[in-house]
């Protein structure tokens, strides 16, 4: 069950998605059988988050929305870091959607639970105040989105070896919202 999950999370990242629609019923029924009736399914988030994930992808955002509350719902009694991840999720579909205002409710929720819960200095930490700053700049507070994107993404370079996927989405955000301000040097920077 948990291999076939894995499969599933790296044919949408493949950009697979019929493969990947196939591979998730399969994979919901072989973590069911190993749940016990009447209490939490922990395979089912993951379940849900694959499949908000997938719809994200496929642009399906009511869908995504859907299955991403209620992954929502079961993780928020049981991890605030995995909660935290989630609403991340949450936030680039509501930002998706068109909803700013609220996705940059989301990311700072988001946020304020990786610090509260010791995950001050994690890459998804610095991920979820990059986005807080594109949403900003989404809503209109463009200064102040551009900056806190800027000093997110500084963080990110600054203190990992390595490149991580949040790194390089906030980069190209970051290259963007150069583009937008006509800063073309900077953008080529950004997207190198």
């Amino acid at each position: 069950g948990f291999v076939r999950f894995g499969q599933v999370m790296a044919l949408i990242q493949l950009g697979r998605f019929d493969e990947a629609r196939t591979a998730v019923v399969e994979a919901q029924s072989s973590l069911a059988k190993g749940a016990t009736p009447g209490t939490p399914n922990p395979a089912a988030v993951n379940i849900d988050r694959a499949l908000a994930l997938l719809e994200y992808f496929t642009s399906d955002y009511a869908n995504a929305l859907q299955h991403i509350n209620a992954a929502i719902e079961v993780t928020r009694s049981s991890s605030p870091v995995s909660l935290a991840g989630t609403l991340l999720l949450r936030g680039r579909i509501e930002l998706a959607q068109g909803d700013a205002l609220r996705a940059a409710e989301t990311f700072r929720e988001s946020e304020r639970l990786f610090v509260e819960n010791g995950r001050d200095a994690h890459a998804q930490r610095w991920y979820a105040a990059g986005l807080v700053g594109i949403a900003r700049a989404r809503v209109g507070d463009v200064e102040a989105g551009d900056a806190a994107l800027a000093d997110a993404l500084e963080k990110l370079s600054g203190d990992s070896k390595h490149l991580g996927l949040e790194q390089i989405d906030l980069a190209l955000y970051a290259g963007a919202a150069a583009r937008r301000r006509g800063d073309v040097a900077a953008a080529l920077v950004l997207h190198r």
